[in-house]
């Protein structure tokens, strides 16, 4: 019975194994996720209780669509952003740097050289007019001081790059103010999206010198917010066009550059990523495990930032309230719901589902007597009733079909789960627990 609940879930989840759990999400940080986000409630224990608010809804009579909560925490595997050498934006400055440039009569100028030189033209160790080059300053993007350089990647699961309507994306950063800071500043925080565009030519290796992308990148501004430095707290920024685009190309990763102009002169600094911790001497002669954290450590990561998507499917099932079936209580032997709950601890599971602790695996059993298939009450669908109308009345091809003690209504069943990327989703699972029971 276990083993078949356990690919019953799989199945539902679209799993054909249970996720590999290597190397959790810190728990300050998940806890600190769920709190945020309202997807749960965390015990004193620890331990967490997801709301169950599509199941509410079922009971309510209302529509229930099929959606899912993706959390995605941050990972920053690529280099610090820059752009080759006369790359032009928004954001660019002059540096007292001299490159060289092929002279325009001999040869095409590198994009960003000037069409005539404003200083001497200089050969370059060669004899040859086609090396010349010209003394000028070299154009970069202009990160400013105290801006931040780091990338942040969020690669969303595939969980959620299945799903193709986006309800909201958001970008989740912590700003920590010094405690010395008294100024009433406001700063403000620009989230610029990277783009990879292949190239066909030689400069694609340059690229990945410089920037360790393959290809052109572009950025696009996709959101920004001006945010008092008064006091360290989250911010959030809606992300949920550039996700929906990301999905409509059939893409899941989001890489991100975060620009924070005047942060560093306001004593604010944003929280980009929470290190990884190596073995190490914890001064008493003993070894720190990877993954283990002072208190200071551990509060950084919960500040660890994140991307929370809702997304759903295109087409949105329904489901209506229905009167409910008898529930077996060993009184009687008539077709009834039998109750059974299956422990994600006891079965080993607990590690890659935070939330619920079990599942109530429930089932119909019980006998079906001609008097009660077909009579007002039963869940029965109207199918049922007129094959049990011809049934009763010995009309073949009908006289020897027997009833069966069936379920008539499931409803959906909330979980907060792991997936093979170390995502947090939180997903609602349609037709997931037997409600009621009736005869075929």
């Amino acid at each position: 019975m276990v083993e078949a609940v356990k690919k019953h879930i799989l199945n539902m989840l679209h799993l054909r194994d249970r996720p590999n759990i290597t190397q959790p999400v810190p728990k300050a940080a998940l806890l600190n996720a769920i709190k945020k986000l309202h997807v749960g409630k965390v015990g004193e224990d620890g331990y967490v209780e997801i709301e169950d608010d599509v199941g509410r809804r079922a009971e309510m009579n209302e529509v229930v669509e099929q959606t899912s909560e993706i959390i995605t925490f941050a990972e920053s595997e690529l280099k610090p952003a820059t752009l080759k050498e006369g790359s032009f934006t928004s954001e660019e400055e002059r540096t007292g740097a001299t490159g060289s440039c092929r002279e325009p009569s001999t040869n095409y100028p590198m994009q960003g050289c000037p069409r005539q030189c404003p200083h001497a033209w200089a050969r370059k160790g060669s004899a040859n007019p086609s090396t010349l080059s010209c003394a000028m300053p070299i154009t970069k993007r202009r990160f400013g001081a105290g801006t931040a350089k780091k990338m942040l990647h969020f690669e969303i699961s595939k969980e959620g790059s299945e799903l193709s309507v986006v309800e909201h994306a958001e970008v989740w950063l912590f700003l920590k103010v010094s405690k010395a800071n008294r100024s009433r500043t406001k700063v403000t925080i620009r989230l610029f999206q990277q783009q990879r565009q292949p190239k066909g030519n030689s400069e694609a290796a340059e690229d990945m010198e410089d920037g360790g992308l393959k290809g052109e990148r572009s950025e696009t501004l996709i959101s920004e917010k001006a945010v008092d430095t008064r006091k360290s707290t989250w911010h959030i920024f809606p992300v949920s066009s550039s996700v929906q685009r990301l999905l409509d190309q059939g893409k899941s990763s989001l890489d991100v550059r975060i620009a924070c102009d005047l942060c560093q002169e306001t004593g604010a600094s944003l929280v980009l990523l929470g290190k990884k911790k190596k073995k190490e001497d914890d001064g008493e002669g003993k070894e720190r495990e990877a993954g283990e954290f002072t208190g200071e450590e551990e509060k950084e990561q919960s500040h660890r930032p994140f991307l929370m998507m809702l997304a759903r499917h295109s087409e949105d099932r329904q489901h209506r309230r229905r009167r409910r079936g008898l529930e077996c209580d060993g009184k009687v032997n008539i077709c009834c719901k039998k109750q059974f709950f299956v422990s994600f601890k006891d079965i080993g599971w607990s590690d890659w589902i935070i939330a619920p602790t079990g599942y109530h695996a429930n089932y119909c059993e019980g006998e079906c007597p001609s008097h009660i298939a077909g009579t007002s009450g039963s869940s029965l669908s109207f199918h049922s009733t007129v094959i049990n109308h011809y049934r009763m009345r010995g009309h073949s091809p009908f006289a020897n079909l027997k009833s069966c003690c069936v379920p008539t209504k499931l409803r959906p069943m909330s979980m907060l789960y792991y997936d093979d990327g170390q995502n947090i989703i939180k997903k609602d699972i349609q037709n997931m627990i037997v409600e009621e029971c009736g005869c075929s």
